[in-house]
């Protein structure tokens, strides 16, 4: 019990469970000391990695079973991509379909206000996404409200509105397993966002 409660990000980045690439070679973590919330290896991989970074490993899918891990995978990213304030993408292979069966539908799927009274049921939004995927994107919300702050930060409010918010999202993140993340990658080359030789060859 001891054991499964500590397999925080920090602990499956230690035990290799979870690693990064970017310029198209495995990155070398070589701080001892993540910071808090993992700021210090946020920053330290966002410069590492140049313009993009793929995050994969053999417990990434587990560890997206548990809400609160994919929520610290979510502040993680957010974190990485504002050290950088620049065009970075982040790329987490993924198997979304396995990780889906630990995030069932719900009737009802409410955000709250700073009273926690119930404003917005999301329950039908996204309706072409996997729940997780609907629930990720939710969090990057979340993530980014949480450093922008209130006022400033401004949830969608509709199902339309949070289509754009999962558009601008998928300009700087993509979640997917391999097939998936090598076609939006290939996107991404038409775009000029991506030098597609310096990652592909890691996924």
């Amino acid at each position: 019990m001891t054991e499964e409660k500590s397999k925080n990000l920090e602990y499956c980045i230690k035990n290799r469970e979870i690693w990064f690439f970017g310029r198209g070679k495995n990155l070398t973590i070589d701080i001892e000391n993540f910071g808090e919330y993992n700021q210090n290896l946020a920053k330290y991989l966002a410069y590492s990695s140049d313009d993009n970074i793929l995050v994969k490993g053999t417990g990434l899918n587990e560890f997206l079973y548990k809400t609160e891990n994919m929520a610290e995978l979510a502040d993680f990213a957010i974190e990485m991509l504002w050290s950088q304030q620049s065009r970075f993408k982040i790329y987490i292979e993924a198997d979304i379909n396995k990780i889906n069966n630990y995030y069932p539908k719900k009737k009802e799927e409410w955000l709250e206000n700073g009273f926690g009274e119930k404003v917005i049921d999301t329950a039908k939004w996204a309706p072409d996404k996997t729940q997780f995927e609907k629930e990720w994107h939710l969090m990057l919300c979340e993530m980014e409200g949480g450093r922008v702050g209130y006022p400033g930060y401004e949830w969608p409010r509709n199902k339309e509105e949070f289509d754009d918010v999962i558009k601008i999202h998928e300009q700087n993140f993509l979640i997917g397993d391999k097939e998936y993340l090598k076609m939006k990658i290939k996107d991404h080359i038409k775009n000029k966002f991506l030098d597609y030789d310096a990652l592909i060859n890691v996924i």
